[in-house]
C-alpha cells in the first residue's frame, strides 16, 4: 500500500512520470490564482490611477458609489481597525488549512472547491497587501458601507458558496 497518492508516485527507473490530475483537481487552485491576480491587478491599477485621497465617480448619476484608494489595517469591510497583525495570522492558517484540506480530498465537489478556491485568492491577495504595505487596500465605497475590495468580495461570496452547499449537502 502507498502512503502518497497516484499524482504523487515517483515510477521506478530513469523517468519520473507524475499521472495527471483529475479536471476537478484544477478547480481550487485555478478559482484562487484568477482571484489573486484579479485582486492585485485592480489594486496595481486604481493605486496607479488614483492619487492618495482622490475620488472616482464611474457613474456620474450613482452618488452612491465611488471609488477611493485607502489602507485598511481591519478585516474585510473596514471592521477591527488596527488588529492587521491578528488578520495575517488569520489568513496564513486559513491559507494553510485550504492547501490540507486540498491535499487530504482528492475528490472534491466542485462548488466546495470553487468556495475554497475563492476565499483562499482573496485571503492571499489581502494577505500579501498585509504583508508589503501594513493593510489591505480598498477602494470599493458603496453607500454607508465600509470601504472594501475584490479580495473581501470573494472570500465573502466563498463563504456563500460553502455555506450554501453545507445546506444542500454538496
Amino acid at each position: 500500500m502507498h502512503a502518497l497518492p497516484a499524482a504523487a508516485r515517483i515510477a521506478v527507473g530513469r523517468t519520473i512520470r507524475l499521472a495527471p490530475l483529475p479536471k476537478r483537481r484544477w478547480i481550487l487552485p485555478l478559482v484562487s490564482a484568477l482571484v489573486f491576480a484579479a485582486d492585485q491587478g485592480s489594486k496595481v491599477v486604481l493605486r496607479a490611477a488614483l492619487p492618495e485621497g482622490a475620488i472616482w465617480m464611474p457613474f456620474p448619476g450613482a452618488a452612491w458609489l465611488s471609488l477611493r484608494v485607502g489602507t485598511n489595517t481591519g478585516a474585510a469591510f473596514g471592521l477591527f481597525q488596527g488588529a492587521g497583525a491578528v488578520f495575517v495570522w488569520v489568513a496564513m492558517v486559513a491559507l494553510v488549512g485550504i492547501a490540507w484540506l486540498y491535499v487530504r480530498q482528492p475528490r472534491m465537489a466542485v462548488p466546495v472547491a470553487a468556495g475554497l478556491g475563492l476565499i483562499a485568492g482573496g485571503a492571499a491577495g489581502n494577505l500579501l497587501d498585509r504583508l508589503l504595505l501594513g493593510g489591505a487596500i480598498d477602494f470599493v465605497h458603496v453607500g454607508p458601507l465600509p470601504a472594501f475590495n475584490l479580495a473581501d468580495v470573494c472570500i465573502v461570496l466563498g463563504a456563500v458558496v460553502l455555506a450554501v452547499g453545507q445546506a444542500r449537502r454538496w
